[in-house]
């Protein structure tokens, strides 16, 4: 991630007049229900617990990438040839 935002310059994308276009954000919730088991080697039990564990995404959205400069852009295909 620190390599992207020191090699890209992320922007909002821009019309065919060169206006920026507001992007729209949005958050999508989710619930996860997964089980866990944990064993309890004092009374070599075995206990299954359901697990709820709740997420927030962010939607996908336009954007503009583009690298900072040439020099960033030769740094980034020297990395890709190594």
């Amino acid at each position: 991630m620190t390599r992207i935002l020191a090699l890209f310059n992320i922007s909002k994308p821009v019309n065919e007049h060169g206006d920026h276009i507001e992007p729209k954000i949005d958050w999508t919730s989710s619930v996860i229900s997964y089980v866990l088991q944990q064993q309890f080697f004092a009374t070599y039990k075995l206990m299954i617990t359901n697990m709820i564990s709740f997420h927030r995404h962010l939607q996908q959205f336009d954007c503009q990438i583009k690298p900072r400069s040439e020099e960033h852009l030769s740094l980034l295909e020297q990395q890709l040839e190594a």
